[in-house]
């Protein structure tokens, strides 16, 4: 279902798996073994942008289980069309994108590929948003991208300190990002 060409189809396979992989940690660990995480890596592509937003929170779920996944994930493209959305007009697409790129910086093997993949200039723009769980989502990308020396180079000469020091942040009190 999840290579349908149907995108009602796949979008309903999708928020189906990720209600069931929310639901457990086991059955997250059974929907990888039986294959799900490249079908969901390519409804990155899809023209639904309800199915894209689903694989972007499923992926950042699939992450959350072990580094192996993590690695994984990047291994299998999963990353240059997460920056891609990052850049589009759907601020929940953004928001989910910017998710799914946060959990994968949180593996020290992703956090350079990110970067040069182009992932801190769209993630730096994101923190300009209005969107309070938006900019959470991409200050937490960018946190764990400047966990890794070799990309604290790129956040300075691309201005990521200055616009961190500069930012109109809006403060969250209680606020839970998609979790496991």
């Amino acid at each position: 279902m999840l290579r349908s060409e149907d995108p009602a189809i796949h979008y309903e396979a999708v928020g189906v798996i990720g209600n069931l992989v929310h639901s457990s940690p086991s059955i997250k660990k059974d929907v990888l073994l039986a294959g799900a995480l490249q079908p969901v890596i390519g409804l990155l592509n899809s023209c639904c942008s309800e199915s894209q937003r689903e694989a972007a929170l499923l992926l950042g779920q699939f992450a959350s289980a072990d580094s192996d996944s993590k690695v994984h994930i990047v291994q299998r493209g999963a990353v240059p069309p997460l920056i891609v959305m990052l850049q589009s007009p759907d601020a929940q697409l953004r928001e989910m994108s910017a998710f799914a790129l946060g959990r994968l910086a949180q593996d020290s093997h992703n956090q350079a590929g990110i970067v040069q993949c182009g992932g801190i200039v769209p993630l730096l723009k994101l923190l300009d948003s209005k969107n309070g769980p938006l900019q959470h989502n991409a200050a937490f990308a960018l946190y764990g991208l400047a966990d890794n020396e070799d990309n604290v180079a790129d956040l300075i000469k691309i201005g990521g300190v200055q616009k961190l020091e500069e930012g109109d942040f809006i403060v969250q009190r209680n606020f839970l990002i998609a979790s496991s």
